[in-house]
């Protein structure tokens, strides 16, 4: 859970933080996403930074690049798994050796057939069909700011 104490953990003996847009901002001390990230990044240089921003996408902040990887379309049924299914399937792919960049994509397209499902581990799908619903699945267009 994300509270006070958190500022008292060491994040150097760490390689990647993943967070949500609640713990980001509780982090990185301002409502600013981007503020955010580079006051992370600047306390510490070494991490790389993965932010899951729900129907927005995501951004991973690794190797002094960032990275966006837009959501894909879906219906949305039910929400609770969403996280934890993208954050095993970007832990699963960067164990396979895949690049950030597909990471992301699969991490993305995992989730959002998880959203377009009832309950929580039900929902999440095997990594076969993930594979074969990519090629079909479109991402989601920004929203206009």
């Amino acid at each position: 859970p994300c509270n006070k104490r958190l500022h008292e953990v060491d994040f150097a003996c760490l390689d990647i933080l993943v967070l949500n847009e609640v713990e980001i901002r509780a982090l990185g001390g301002d409502d600013d996403l981007a503020v955010c990230l580079q006051n992370l990044a600047a306390r510490y240089p070494h991490l790389q930074i993965l932010l899951t921003l729900g129907a927005d996408g995501c951004m991973l902040v690794a190797d002094g690049e960032t990275l966006r990887q837009a959501a894909f379309e879906t219906p949305v049924v039910d929400t609770t798994a969403a996280g934890d299914t993208f954050t095993g399937y970007f832990a699963a792919a960067m164990t396979r050796g895949e690049s950030y960049r597909d990471a992301l994509k699969t991490a993305s397209a995992a989730a959002a057939i998880a959203v377009s499902r009832s309950g929580a581990a039900p929902s999440i799908p095997a990594l076969a069909e993930v594979r074969a619903a990519m090629p079909g699945m479109r991402e989601r267009q920004p929203v206009a700011e």
